[in-house]
């Protein structure tokens, strides 16, 4: 189902470049945009969709989706009160929502509650989010030191894919987003002054482009196709710095080649035997790798590159470096990426540049990956969150 906002959002990003680009001539390398249009362009974006959606009442769209929030629920609970054995940790049991048009592919139960845990009061909802008043703190912590903070929320299957997990399509809103309240929480992020790329509407449009799922079949993770459009994305961004400009002029350090490769499944310990054959077999594709054009060998990645990567696993999963998000970045920037990634975590890595200064050394730009379970929930996101003082 087309979205509508996705023609606006559209003409919003076409109207903030429209200048970057002759009409005649020799085309010219675009202007690139500042960190302030950046962040008014996806605010406008937001605010468009919930005019469409609901005439800018934000109430109103959030209502919208409570009949689906509320089948979900039931899905969930059903998921929860019928959880799989898994086949090499016995007593270690887990709760699945298989994909109604392909019983292959399934999303973990508690990735649901990032739609249904919002409950009816968005006001409420907003309010209790932990995510603003840390990512100011580290915003205000690395500012002083010169490096900008660009927050990247990557949504999960459950997000991108709302159909597939009710019995009865019906229940979805008419613009078919069941997430507004994820909408609003971005847009109070954009507000306070935090650079947000929306990868929502990428993902919205791709899915209808895309032959393949653009998640990875018996698991949580993204494949390759969306990784390669974020990279994409955060590279546009980069782009504004001087010193980006000046890499991304010189030759091209890396070459694409496809290979190849077969996509971990991170819930197969859990499927039957005829559900995992299937899974295997969507999990045989092919990937873009990221290598040197020299003769000597280059990582995509290096501990000195003025650009961290750092978040939870969907920062580099199943993929290596170079054909994931980390590898598609460092051909698009036309140099390495450091990268700092735990699995699991959303804030340690910050807390280890608290307490090792060194990790920042020379760095300009950290791209904060976070997918949107915790996002939405607040899980993983600590109650209190110490920064250290600056120093004098």
């Amino acid at each position: 189902m087309s979205h509508p906002f996705l023609a606006l959002r559209r003409h919003f990003l076409l109207a903030s470049l429209a200048s970057a680009f002759p009409l005649t001539g020799q085309p010219k390398a675009p202007r690139v945009t500042t960190r302030q249009a950046s962040i008014l362009a996806a605010k406008q974006a937001i605010e468009q969709e919930c005019r469409l959606a609901a005439n800018g009442d934000w109430n109103k769209w959030h209502e919208s989706s409570k009949p689906y929030r509320q089948a979900l629920l039931q899905v969930y609970d059903d998921a929860v009160a019928n959880q799989l054995p898994a086949r090499s940790i016995p007593g270690e049991k887990m709760g699945f929502i298989f994909w109604n048009s392909d019983k292959a592919r399934m999303a973990h139960a508690g990735s649901a509650l990032a739609i249904t845990a919002s409950g009816d009061s968005l006001p409420a909802y907003i309010a209790g989010d932990r995510l603003l008043p840390i990512s100011k703190s580290i915003v205000e912590w690395l500012r002083p030191q010169g490096i900008d903070l660009i927050f990247v929320p990557v949504p999960t299957v459950v997000q991108t894919y709302p159909e597939e997990l009710v019995a009865d399509p019906s229940l979805l809103p008419k613009d078919n987003n069941v997430i507004p309240h994820l909408r609003r929480k971005l847009l109070t992020l954009l507000e306070n002054d935090l650079e947000v790329i929306d990868l929502y509407p990428e993902f919205m449009q791709l899915r209808q482009t895309e032959k393949r799922p653009l998640y990875i079949a018996a698991d949580k993770h993204w494949t390759e196709r969306p990784q390669r459009r974020a990279a994409e994305l955060i590279a546009a961004r980069i782009a504004r710095y001087p010193w980006a400009k000046a890499a991304m002029a010189k030759p091209p350090l890396f070459r694409q080649a496809e290979e190849r490769f077969t996509e971990t499944m991170g819930f197969a310990d859990y499927l039957p035997d005829n559900t995992r054959r299937l899974s295997e077999l969507q999990t045989k594709t092919t990937y873009w790798n990221n290598s040197a054009t020299g003769p000597q060998p280059l990582s995509v990645q290096s501990a000195t590159s003025p650009v961290l990567v750092t978040g939870d696993s969907f920062v580099n999963y199943s993929y290596p470096l170079s054909g994931g998000l980390v590898g598609h970045l460092a051909r698009e920037i036309n140099q390495p990426v450091s990268v700092a990634q735990i699995s699991g975590s959303i804030v340690q890595t910050f807390q280890d540049m608290f307490r090792d200064p060194e990790m920042l050394k020379g760095k300009k730009v950290i791209v904060w990956i976070m997918n949107y379970d915790p996002f939405a929930c607040n899980w993983m996101l600590p109650e209190k969150f110490n920064v250290p003082r600056p120093k004098p």
